[in-house]
């Protein structure tokens, strides 16, 4: 099974998340106030999906600097755990990926975002729309 985009109703708009094919998340989008805007965003993750990474702080080995967008950012979060976020032409940050244990494991996922989030097809979960 390969991987999917899940639009998914919630309150107040609509998300969407890059799952892999064992169904583990790759990306998480922010919440948008409409359909429209959430399937645009999911063009937009997949027009920049190797974007660049952004490594300030030199987890990943030398730190990169501040890079022009679009670009996936590095992180380590107050918990320790490890995630990037992607952030589009714009400036804002667009999508989220998972938290992990490991640099390696967020490396890990940043690489099949950036494989599967091109082609992977939308599956709608939004009931009564």
């Amino acid at each position: 099974m390969s991987a999917r985009y899940e639009i998914i109703r919630g309150i107040g708009g609509f998300h969407f998340e890059l799952r892999s094919g064992a169904s583990l998340p790759l990306l998480t989008g922010g919440n948008r106030t409409t359909l429209a805007l959430c399937r645009g965003s999911i063009a937009s993750a997949r027009i920049i999906c190797d974007a660049p990474l952004e490594d300030i702080r030199g987890y990943t080995g030398a730190a990169t600097g501040v890079l022009k967008f679009p670009k996936y950012r590095f992180e380590r979060m107050p918990s320790g755990r490890y995630t990037f976020s992607l952030w589009a032409k714009n400036g804002k940050k667009l999508a989220v990926g998972p938290a992990c244990g490991t640099i390696n494991a967020a490396l890990d996922a940043l690489a099949a975002a950036r494989r599967e989030a091109r082609y992977s097809p939308v599956s709608e979960k939004i009931g009564g729309i």
